[in-house]
């Protein structure tokens, strides 16, 4: 697993472009890393990969290797517009996979770090920040 300040880091959405940046700069720095994908696997060596539907209600993590560790969770549909033809499909992966992910890190004592969009903003202003308050102008649950 890829050590972080000695904690071993999980990525979800291993093979999409940030998994897969994150991925190949645990490598590079020699460090291995573990994650799962949908579909693809990476091929990279000295990564511990898997491949799983995320969004299957019965999905954890096997997080029990280690007391504690990281959680990066960059699995996510990003297309908005094809968010917007499957609502259904879109909230489940994006809400109540995360909330499952965030849960599950918590009972086992690990952190959970959250990779978001800027989608959640009407585009009208820049330079956002977490404390901004949301206004999407797409599909609201």
């Amino acid at each position: 697993m890829c050590e972080l300040s000695g904690l071993p880091v999980f990525i979800t959405g291993l093979s999409g472009m940030l998994g897969a940046s994150l991925a190949s700069c645990c490598v590079h720095a020699g460090m291995g890393v573990s994650g799962v994908s949908y579909r693809s696997k990476l091929g990279i060596p000295g990564v511990s990969e898997d491949t799983a539907d995320i969004t299957a209600a019965d999905y954890q993590p096997a997080l029990i290797e280690a007391a504690s560790g990281l959680i990066i969770h960059c699995a996510a549909a990003t297309d908005v517009d094809w968010c917007e033809r499957n609502e259904a499909a879109a909230f489940r992966l994006n809400v109540e996979v995360s909330g499952r992910l965030a849960a599950a890190a918590a009972k086992s004592g690990w952190r959970f770090v959250y990779i978001s969009t800027d989608s959640v903003f009407d585009g009208c202003h820049g330079d956002r920040c977490e404390s901004d308050v949301p206004n999407p102008v797409h599909v609201i649950p």
